[in-house]
């Protein structure tokens, strides 16, 4: 496999002129493909700009024979006469190919769009509209001639909106003609002002809107909500959030009749935030909703009730003024910490009103979550992350109850880094993923997967010219099934990987704020190592290894040009033998 990447940001020297220009390739045996993109643009004065930009990917498989290629290209200018209007107009076209060339499947579109594009922004009023028009060509065959169809195309979409003291009205438009098919929808929305209400501050609105969409059936969408919300406290340590919403929606189908339908979405919840103490936080939550679903094909009708419990408390760590030193660079705190406890339970019961749909059930789900961030001192950061959860899915139909079932899983990872700035650095991760499931009805299905994983990084004299480094990387992933009635390994693989580096390091002084720091501006890393991939089959192991060496670097000429780039050779039976890749990157 070899992999390379150019991403690159220059001025021209004439003139005010932009240019971007991107390419990504990669090649295997078995396929290739290539990504790359550009952008020129050029200011004329101070009100007239021109753009132009393009992109292009191709995608070549060999064991299939297919190319696939799809190209875009855009050309356009931008007028703004004053600062509260932008007028642009332009020219777009793409090109998409998919074909064989054995002589088999072959696919052909081809589209050309004008487009003209208005905004204006003032204190009391905000619009924007937008118009494409051109035409799709497309044709497809298999073996034969390709046979042709024309398609003309058509979008537009414009959006007002109006703000006075009392309130904020939004018009929304969109349009859009594909051939037979087409789609419009238009919103009104209103939004009040904030009002003082419950010792707090209360807003209120709601919208209409009306859908419509022709083509392989013809249907209608109106639908409505109306929602409030307040803020107060009760006391300095004590907050309270309450939203409430209601939503209706009715839909007809011309074309079938039975997909009609009418639904409904009522939803409350409150937040309760509390702080007993300094740098510590409660909050509860609540949250209820009720929705259903009236169809003409009585099949399809539903009722759902959801309640949702949560309970939060955090907790910031403080260190002593003397411990509070700067960050690792600039004028900022190091941050101490915190630790963050969350339980949270969900009930839902889910009713299907017709008698020949036996999918109804209760569904319950519970969560806890632990994260903790400590940082002792200004060169040791710690993270530990815990979660576990079950969710139990009980249908209440004797023909469904084989799906009845209880899912665990659970989740641990704890991240260490330590800064030593002279001597060393040391950051390690490991982490921990379980899931089970387990069925009431058949136990046969019962199954388990696990996923371990373990990096370890270590840099001695990480602020020398010549920094030595080592890397180890352990995934295991296990897949457990039930075998004479108990769980029993089916499947396990191991990959491990390891490297070792010497870096060459060189640094320089450049401004940064209002001060000048050391910057690192080359780093050349050659490195060499080895990569064992085991997976048992049988009474053996088969175990896959590979030697790898190679080449890193990090070129930085100029503070705003950045080049990374490297290379890998690979002696394996089952790795591409040669990887590079390449990125320049600049920002002015």
């Amino acid at each position: 496999m070899s992999t390379l990447s150019f991403a690159a940001l220059l001025f021209s020297f004439f003139g005010a002129d932009t240019t971007f220009f991107y390419a990504s390739g990669r090649s295997t045996g078995s396929y290739s493909l290539l990504n790359a993109s550009y952008h020129f643009e050029r200011l004329l004065s101070d009100e007239l700009k021109i753009k132009v930009w393009g992109s292009e990917y191709t995608n070549w498989d060999s064991l299939s024979k297919q190319l696939y290629r799809d190209r875009d290209n855009l050309a356009g200018i931008e007028f703004e006469p004053n600062q509260w209007l932008i007028l642009s107009t332009g020219l777009s076209g793409s090109r998409a190919k998919t074909e064989q060339t054995d002589g088999g499947w072959k696919s052909i579109t081809n589209s050309t769009i004008g487009f003209l594009k208005s905004e204006v922004e003032t204190d009391l009023l905000y619009s924007y509209y937008r118009l494409e028009y051109g035409n799709q060509k497309s044709a497809s065959s298999y073996g034969g001639p390709l046979q042709w169809n024309i398609n003309g195309q058509m979008y537009d979409e414009a959006f007002i909106s109006v703000k006075v003291e009392a309130c904020t009205l939004d018009f929304i438009h969109e349009n859009t003609v594909n051939g037979g098919l087409s789609y419009r929808g238009d919103t009104i929305e209103i939004t009040s002002a904030r009002l003082k209400l419950l010792k707090g501050w209360g807003q209120g609105g709601g919208y209409v809107y009306l859908d419509r969409n022709r083509g392989y059936s013809e249907e209608q969408i109106l639908g409505s909500q109306i929602w409030v919300r307040d803020t107060f406290r009760i006391s300095p340590r004590i907050g309270v959030n309450l939203d409430a919403s209601y939503d209706i929606d009715s839909t007809t189908n011309y074309t079938n009749d039975s997909l009609s339908k009418i639904e409904d979405e009522k939803e409350l919840a409150v937040r309760l935030s509390y702080q007993p103490i300094d740098k510590t936080n409660l909050v509860l939550k609540f949250n209820t909703k009720g929705s259903s679903r009236d169809q003409v094909d009585r099949y399809f009708n539903e009722e759902r009730r959801r309640y949702w419990f949560v309970g939060q408390v955090r907790h910031y760590f403080s260190r002593r003024p003397k411990q509070a030193v700067a960050n690792y660079e600039g004028p900022y705190p190091y941050d101490p910490g915190y630790i963050l406890f969350t339980q949270s339970l969900l009930l839902e019961t889910i009713e299907k009103p017709d008698e020949s749909n036996t999918s109804d059930r209760d569904v319950a789900t519970e969560n806890t979550n632990l994260t903790m961030n400590w940082n002792p001192t200004a060169n040791l950061w710690t993270n530990f992350f815990f979660t576990h959860g079950n969710t139990r899915t009980h249908y209440f139909h004797p023909e469904e109850a084989d799906e009845s079932n209880l899912s665990k899983s659970a989740n641990a990872s704890l991240y260490i880094c330590f800064d030593d700035s002279k001597y060393i650095d040391i950051y390690t991760s490991t982490s921990l993923q379980f899931t089970f499931t387990h069925y009431y009805t058949d136990s046969t299905e019962n199954k388990a997967d696990r996923t371990i994983d373990e990096n370890a990084t270590v840099t001695l004299f990480p602020v020398s010219q010549v920094q030595p480094g080592i890397s180890f990387t352990w995934n295991r992933s296990e897949n457990w099934k039930m075998v004479s009635g108990s769980l029993a390994l089916t499947n396990k693989l191991d990959l491990i990987t390891q490297r070792f580096s010497l870096a060459y390091v060189l640094v320089r002084k450049e401004e940064w704020w209002s001060s000048y720091t050391e910057k690192e501006w080359l780093r050349i890393a050659p490195f060499a190592g080895f990569r064992i991939q085991k997976a048992p089959q049988e009474e053996t192991d088969i175990v896959e290894k590979s030697n790898l060496a190679g080449l890193d670097f990090k070129i930085r000429p100029w503070s705003y040009v950045s080049i990374l780039g490297g290379f890998t050779f690979t002696r394996s039976d089952n790795e591409d033998p040669f990887q590079a890749y390449l990125t320049v990157n600049s920002s002015f």
